[in-house]
């Protein structure tokens, strides 16, 4: 099962997050299961989502979307957007 990793700076999270749940159902439809959003504790401002995705194909399109990146200028997203395609490769204990 891949995963869709996307790191980036939120300059104002009061105008972030209703684009960000907004966009849930676009990423729904593309075969996303869901996911975590995260925020780094030194950094206020840096942001990671990570979701599951149903396949390799509904993620990179959803990557590549002219709709994903008008939804990152809408949402005031500052700076580069890093979006990686993952597979796991094995679990660990710890």
């Amino acid at each position: 099962m891949p995963y869709v990793l996307i790191q980036h700076t939120v300059g104002d999270l009061a105008r972030f997050r209703p684009v960000f749940d907004d966009d849930g159902q676009r990423r729904k439809m593309n075969g996303s299961l869901g996911g975590r959003l995260f925020r780094a504790v030194d950094e206020s401002n840096e942001f990671v989502a990570l979701f599951e995705w149903t396949d390799n194909e509904g993620a990179m399109k959803f990557r590549d979307s002219y709709e994903m990146h008008e939804a990152v200028q809408w949402a005031g997203v500052q700076g580069e957007v890093r979006i990686l395609i993952l597979e796991e490769v094995d679990q660990v204990d710890a």
